[in-house]
């Protein structure tokens, strides 16, 4: 039963808020243990501790697990709140003079080829920030994970964050020439049925498994059976497998411009006019972060090169 005398926010109590913060994390009292270099009966003794300040239960306790109660989601949301705003405070304080780490989480294909090869310019340009870098499609709790900035492909609304779109993208079927001229693909475009497509299975978070190929022939109004393919994670699988006479992969212009250049991969279909993906590229943070110097500089500089580059 809750207790309705007030309490307060004594330094006992905000000292207790920081276990409860890594049990409801977690799930787990020996987790938050490690994770706060405490023993485990110590964080149990301080969760217990707080529960009596406060009133009211946290959580419930299973054999072996842990589950939070209404009381304790209502407080854990409020606290990862506090504890975000705190931190940026305190980051703020730090990187005045864009000094710190900052922390990407960004889609693999699109980090390992777009994203990293232009990653020293930033760096020269602020030579006392560093990267660390995540590489993932999955969208991101920016109160739960320790992610200053996402860079999301899709085209999906994120209330109460910050999104700024960077660039669009082009898709266009690839292969190697040798490919193209074994299968009689060179603008024959029915010949696909007859070849194996290659795919990112999960393009974006909320892609169906064809959601590429079958856009693509939707603007072309061609008819594709799917039936004969290879998925894959990443695109960027896709296309090393179109570069190996696998199949023939859809792919996307910002990601493959290289090996288009250079020859390696060739679009059989040129006759046809490219298709603008429904999906861009978007760079997004949490609504209290977007004021942080170190992450205004990252904006800055990605949404000038990419504006350099549409013009």
């Amino acid at each position: 039963m809750i207790n309705l005398n007030s309490t307060t926010l004594s330094s006992s109590v905000l000292a207790n808020l920081q276990s409860f913060s890594s049990a409801a994390k977690h799930l787990s009292f020996t987790l938050a243990a490690e994770e706060l270099n405490l023993t485990q009966g110590a964080v149990s003794h301080r969760i217990k501790k707080l529960e009596e300040q406060l009133g009211f239960t946290l959580f419930m306790r299973f054999n072996r697990r842990l589950q939070l109660t209404p009381e304790g989601e209502r407080l854990l949301l409020q606290t990862n709140t506090c504890l975000t705003e705190l931190n940026n405070v305190i980051r703020d304080i730090h990187t005045d003079g864009l000094v710190g780490e900052l922390v990407i989480s960004a889609p693999p294909s699109f980090t390992s080829n777009w994203l990293l090869p232009r990653l020293p310019e930033f760096c020269e340009l602020h030579p006392h920030i560093s990267i660390r870098m995540e590489s993932h499609s999955r969208l991101i709790d920016f109160f739960a994970e320790r992610i200053d900035l996402a860079i999301y492909y899709g085209q999906s609304e994120h209330p109460g964050l910050c999104c700024w779109t960077f660039m669009e993208e082009t898709l266009m079927p690839v292969c190697t020439k040798a490919f193209a001229e074994q299968h009689q693909l060179w603008n024959n475009p029915s010949r696909l049925n007859q070849c194996y497509l290659l795919h990112d299975a999960e393009a974006w978070p909320e892609a169906g498994p064809f959601s590429e190929w079958s856009y693509w022939a939707s603007q072309h109004k061609i008819h594709l059976a799917l039936k004969q393919n290879h998925c894959f994670d990443k695109s960027e699988h896709a296309v090393k497998s179109a570069l190996s006479g696998l199949g023939i992969a859809i792919g996307r212009y910002s990601l493959i411009k290289e090996e288009l250049e250079n020859g390696k991969l060739i679009n059989p279909f040129s006759q046809l006019p490219t298709v603008k993906s429904q999906q861009s590229y978007r760079l997004v943070t949490h609504e209290s972060r977007k004021s942080q110097p170190i992450i205004k500089a990252f904006r800055k500089w990605l949404l000038g090169i990419t504006t350099a580059n549409n013009h």
